[in-house]
C-alpha cells in the first residue's frame, strides 16, 4: 500500500494506492501554487485516470481545509463511490445543506461543497454514511484490500448533530 499526503500548512488530503491499478483519495485540498485539487494532480502525475481508478472517496469532516475541491474530485472520479462521516446523514441536516444553495447563504465552502457531493452521489447510488468499523470498500466486502472506517464513534455522531444545531439557530 502507497499513502501520499498532501496539504501540510494549506490543507489536509490523501492519497491511497490500494493496488491493482485501485486508488482512494481522503479529503481533499487544493494546491496553492495552481488552485487545483492535489490529489488529483498526483494522480495525474503519475498517469493515472481517475475516472476509471479512483473507487472511494472518503471526506472524515467538513472543516475548509479538508474539502476544497472535492466536489469537483467526486465530479471527474466517475467511479468513485463517496463516503461522508455519518455525522451529517440526519434528513434534517441534509435538508438544511440543501436549501442554503436557495436562501443564497454564504456559510463557507464547506457546505457548498457538501451540497454537491450530496447531488453527485444521488447520481450514484448514494452516499455510503461512515462510521467506526463500517466496510467502505469494497461493497460488499471481498478478496480486495479492505477499506473499513475508525469513526465517528456512536457519541460522536449524536455530539455533531447538536454543533450542528447550534450552529444553524445563531445563524438564523
Amino acid at each position: 500500500m502507497e499513502v501520499s499526503v498532501f496539504g501540510r500548512g494549506f490543507g489536509e488530503a490523501l492519497v491511497v494506492h490500494l493496488g491493482d491499478g485501485k486508488w482512494a483519495l481522503i479529503d481533499s485540498c487544493r494546491n496553492p501554487g495552481t488552485g487545483r485539487p492535489a490529489g488529483m494532480e498526483y494522480l495525474e502525475t503519475l498517469g493515472v485516470d481517475p475516472g476509471v481508478s479512483v473507487v472511494l472517496i472518503v471526506v472524515t469532516h467538513w472543516d475548509d481545509d479538508h474539502v476544497e475541491g472535492v466536489a469537483e474530485t467526486a465530479a471527474a472520479c466517475t467511479s468513485a463511490a463517496l463516503a461522508c462521516s455519518a455525522a451529517l446523514c440526519r434528513e434534517e441536516v441534509i435538508e438544511f445543506v440543501l436549501e442554503q444553495d436557495d436562501a443564497g447563504s454564504a456559510l463557507g465552502s464547506g457546505v457548498d461543497e457538501l451540497r454537491t457531493i450530496l447531488r453527485i452521489a444521488a447520481g450514484r447510488g448514494g452516499v455510503i454514511w461512515a462510521k467506526a468499523n463500517l466496510p467502505l470498500y469494497p461493497r460488499p466486502p471481498g478478496d480486495s484490500p479492505i477499506v473499513v472506517a475508525l469513526s465517528p464513534s456512536e457519541d460522536a455522531v449524536e455530539r455533531s448533530i447538536l454543533s450542528i444545531i447550534e450552529l444553524a439557530v445563531k445563524a438564523g
